[in-house]
């Protein structure tokens, strides 16, 4: 399902097995929780800022194991929550904006994660590259405009 469980089960060291989860990175212990919902097959998976705190490589690699998971013709539906629009992966085709609770947007990705609807939503003047399908957004600086 995207996700491989590489684990093997053995009941005498679940001692050790409690240990070893505290070893973990937190990318690593985000992708055991994913993989052990994973194990019920959902129908829908919600992913609420699953990449939170992570440095920027294990960022990526948890990225890649859920794009893996959309991308899967038997995986769940995924509803992925962040502020952080360079998360949405390739396999992601919708996207909705909202800000205090109103939608600002929603719709096909490309459609709704433009300039203006980030502007509007944000508050903040942006500009948004697409680079291998997946947006990234670039805050434009307030502070180089003032001191000219």
């Amino acid at each position: 399902m995207g996700i491989m469980l590489l684990f093997e089960f053995d009941h005498r060291k679940l001692k050790e097995s409690a240990q070893f989860i505290h070893t973990l990175s937190q990318g690593e212990k985000r992708k055991v929780m994913i993989a052990r919902t994973l194990m019920s097959s959902p129908q829908l998976l919600i992913l609420d800022e699953p990449c939170n705190g992570l440095d920027s490589y294990s960022k990526e690699e948890l990225l890649a194991s859920i794009e893996e998971m959309i991308a899967a013709p038997n995986g769940p539906t995924i509803l992925y929550v962040t502020h952080h629009i360079e998360e949405i992966v390739p396999s992601i085709t919708h996207a909705m904006l909202i800000n205090s609770g109103n939608v600002m947007g929603k719709g096909e990705k490309r459609d709704v994660l433009t300039e203006s609807l980030l502007e509007k939503t944000f508050r903040v003047p942006v500009k948004v590259e697409w680079e291998n399908e997946r947006p990234w957004i670039r805050i434009k600086s307030l502070l180089l405009t003032e001191k000219k």
